[in-house]
């Protein structure tokens, strides 16, 4: 009985998180440096046709790579092989692509991948750091947070084109973008009160 009631309660000790797998901070769910399962995995997110896309190492000394397997943990497959940390992914609505972070050109920027990683490609170029990287309901845009301007923002990068478009402006720190089913409102944390709130607006900044 006693071994029994051991080996369940270790089962519910595995680390899987969701952000930054650098950030020494547990309050959003991140992984705590060093606290990681070997091999640490993280950023899971659901796919088409069955797939998973998630973030892995093998240990805390190697870099975050892109992985995709079946959703029964079968057939894992590494789509990322660079000296770089790539983090973050996440399927486009139709499975075709896969949007991540990678600080492979120096700081970490928005790149995006076909399913099985080829024509790889960076879609944000800037000084400041890119992060939360989130698509939108038809896959034609990106909303990601950046610190490009100084403080975090929210900014929305047009695919095709690779556009981007800054719709928050202002003094206090904007995150984690998401969409709405409907594409019509984007919901973000913001800590423009004094602490972090949900806040929701129009794909246009409105």
């Amino acid at each position: 009985l006693i071994i029994a009631v051991t080996w369940i309660w270790r089962s519910r000790e595995t680390n899987v998180s969701i952000g930054d797998p650098s950030s020494v901070s547990s309050v959003d769910g991140t992984l705590l440096p060093g606290t990681g399962p070997t091999p640490e995995i993280a950023a899971a997110s659901g796919g088409s046709q069955g797939r998973i896309v998630y973030q892995a190492r093998n240990d805390s000394t190697d870099d975050w790579d892109i992985y995709v397997m079946e959703a029964d943990g079968s057939n894992p497959v590494q789509l990322t092989t660079d000296m770089a940390e790539d983090t973050s992914p996440q399927f486009s609505p139709d499975g075709s692509q896969i949007v991540f972070v990678s600080d492979r050109d120096g700081n970490r920027e928005i790149y995006i991948m076909d399913a099985d990683g080829s024509n790889q490609s960076n879609l944000t170029k800037a000084a400041g750091d890119d992060w939360d990287p989130t698509w939108s309901p038809d896959g034609a845009y990106i909303a990601f947070s950046s610190f490009r301007g100084g403080d975090w923002d929210i900014y929305i990068c047009e695919v095709d084109s690779g556009d981007v478009t800054q719709l928050t402006t202002m003094d206090s720190a904007e995150r984690a973008p998401s969409w709405s089913s409907n594409g019509q409102r984007i919901a973000f944390m913001s800590d423009a009160q004094g602490n972090w709130d949900i806040y929701t607006m129009a794909p246009n900044g409105a």
